[in-house]
């Protein structure tokens, strides 16, 4: 399974560029808990602000991290998470709600998707709530980590 430092260095030229990605590493091949070090940044907190026309972001909640409201592409409408570890790096913080406040002024986000377990239903509402006042749609699943 590549690493982020690895997966960053292949996917960089394409950045200027790519307009929709769907980047899901596979949970079966190997240990999450050999894959996931949570010292290391996540491979999209490394690239995703060199993407300059990226439209969808499709990938696992391993890949991003709490800092994903904050080093948004302008570009972005919609991002899909798929947890399918125990303890992902996207995970609720109240900063991330200060983050979406934030962001919100340059953003073109429309829908954020998040297939995921553990939140608590006021983390859920909260994280819901700040998206909306931004005018973007929160679809969130319960899904027990499998694969949508």
């Amino acid at each position: 399974m590549p690493n982020a430092i690895d997966a960053a260095d292949a996917l960089l030229p394409s950045t200027p560029t790519l307009q929709e990605l769907t980047y899901i590493t596979n949970p079966a091949s190997g240990s999450l808990d050999d894959h996931f070090d949570p010292s290391t940044p996540q491979l999209f907190s490394r690239i995703l602000p060199h993407f300059q026309h990226l439209e969808s972001l499709t990938t696992c909640a391993t890949e991003v991290s709490t800092d994903l409201f904050r080093i948004l592409p302008q570009s972005l409408r919609r991002i899909e998470l798929s947890s399918f570890y125990h303890s992902p790096a996207f995970r609720f913080e109240e900063r991330i709600l200060d983050d979406i406040e934030a962001f919100s002024v340059h953003t073109r986000l429309e829908e954020f998707v998040l297939h995921d377990e553990g939140w608590h239903e006021s983390e859920v509402e909260a994280l819901g709530d700040a998206l909306r006042s931004r005018g973007i749609t929160l679809t969130f699943t319960d899904d027990g980590g499998g694969l949508i």
